[in-house]
């Protein structure tokens, strides 16, 4: 990536969010949170929102939106020196805010999350919020499963090459990864988004909640709403199990199946990890296929 100034603001701006989203998240999902943590969480989380938002609405529209306009005149080794030093001004977050929920299309349940938390934050930066309310803990859980699947994902997967990976392990790290997939009210409303976004959901390989989404994301074809475990199109095929006869949980690697080549497999329901090879004739998928063709085909041609 070259030093030019839109590509050191996508790196700011990445960096940015993923830093306030794991230092909120770790309070967030302390053992037992106490109110400082819960104070913490709504300031970071918050901050990553704000940093999310912009980084989308300068991907969607180049690095002068997100700029105030006294900058607009300025060559870019200036605005660049001004980065590096911390004075350089970006717009407000309302535009930002405005503009992401429109075009992510989020449901008005969620903009109105996205509302609560900003109040929260402003109650805690500008008087101290003596009093939290009861549900903010959820209501902050909520937005990170909201935020991390229309946005995060999405937005920073550019950088992410391997699909085959555990993305809100990579964002949070592997300790309070494991802290944040033992949390209910993350989990189910992790579960409640994958029904509502994809036309089939599965256990996930990766954390095994079921949570495992058929999608439509540009080139990904299943992604976990929980942990973020995503696989491109290219790579991926499901087929039935031939131990445990589930029917369409057999997930196989779709790249490598010409010419009887065994591919490693894995079943969704019973767990179980195998080799299986594709037949020809139905391109249905088994341990074994003496004669080149499946057992049900060759039956079939007798």
């Amino acid at each position: 990536m070259s030093d030019n100034l839109e590509n050191l603001l996508v790196k700011t701006l990445s960096e940015s969010c993923r830093a306030y989203l794991r230092h909120g998240a770790a309070h967030l999902f302390a053992k037992s949170p106490t109110r400082d943590d819960l104070l913490q969480a709504i300031l970071n989380i918050q901050a990553s929102i704000e940093a999310i938002a912009k980084l989308y609405q300068l991907q969607a529209n180049g690095w002068k939106v997100i700029l105030e306009k006294k900058h607009l005149g300025e060559v870019e080794a200036e605005l660049i020196r001004k980065l590096n030093v911390g004075n350089l001004r970006t717009t407000g977050y309302e535009d930002s805010k405005k503009q992401l929920i429109e075009r992510q299309d989020l449901e008005k349940a969620d903009a109105e999350l996205l509302g609560k938390l900003q109040g929260y934050r402003n109650a805690v930066a500008h008087l101290g919020m003596p009093a939290l309310p009861s549900a903010v803990s959820d209501e902050i859980k909520k937005i990170i499963v909201r935020v991390l699947n229309a946005l995060v994902w999405k937005t920073l997967a550019a950088g992410w090459t391997d699909f085959l990976e555990n993305r809100s392990a990579i964002v949070f790290g592997s300790a309070l990864f494991a802290e944040v997939m033992a949390d209910a009210c993350y989990v189910d409303e992790a579960i409640e988004l994958a029904h509502e976004k994809a036309c089939k959901v599965r256990n996930c390989p990766e954390c095994w909640k079921p949570t495992l989404g058929e999608v439509d994301f540009e080139d990904t074809a299943v992604l976990c709403f929980c942990c973020g475990y995503g696989i491109a199109e290219m790579m991926v095929e499901f087929g039935d199990c031939p131990i445990c006869n589930s029917k369409g949980n057999l997930l196989y690697d779709g790249l490598n199946t010409e010419n009887l080549n065994p591919v490693g497999a894995m079943c969704l329901d019973c767990r179980q990890k195998m080799d299986v090879v594709k037949c020809p004739e139905c391109s249905g998928v088994w341990l074994n296929m003496p004669g080149g063709i499946c057992e049900d085909c060759r039956t079939s041609q007798i």
